[in-house]
Order: structure tokens, then sequence, then C-alpha cells
């Protein structure tokens, strides 16, 4: 797992994806609380981008490197994680 002294960029950009999966989980909540529904396909498409964003510091917590990944690690590291059991 990587860590703030030791990586700082990797951390950083590990913080970034969560806080990008947190600030649109939010407004997904929000919209969801101020209208009462949620259009299916809205819905999916919204939570399937909090779940890229969680999938992707899922996958890049250990990740060391500091270049950017490729466009097909980028998809990649979007996919739901096989060493990554679901709880509850």
């Amino acid at each position: 797992m990587l860590t703030r002294e030791e990586h700082p960029v990797a951390w950083a950009m590990l913080l970034h994806e969560l806080a990008d999966a947190h600030q649109h989980l939010g407004a997904l909540l929000a919209q969801m609380l101020a209208v009462g529904e949620a259009e299916e396909a809205d819905f999916a498409v919204q939570l399937g981008h909090v779940l890229a964003h969680l999938n992707r510091a899922w996958h890049g917590r250990d990740d060391t490197r500091l270049d950017a990944i490729t466009g097909e690690q980028h998809s990649e590291r979007s996919r739901y994680p096989s060493d990554l059991p679901p709880v509850g």
C-alpha cells in the first residue's frame, strides 16, 4: 500500500480517485434526495462512474510509478477488482 511519505505523487493520485468518487456519490445522493426518484439509466451511469473511481483507487493502491497510465491501463483499472471480495 502506498504511503504519502514514500510515494507522494502516487499517493496524491490515489486520493484524487477517492475524492472524485466521494464527490460524485454525494452529487448522486443530493439529486436523489431533492427529486425523490432516480431514472434507472441515469442511476446506472452515475453509480458506474463512482465505481470506476473506486476501482481505479483499488488497482492503484500499490502502484509506485510516477508516469501517467495509458488509456488501456485506465480501462483495465476501471474494472471491478478480482482480488477484492464483496463484504456485507
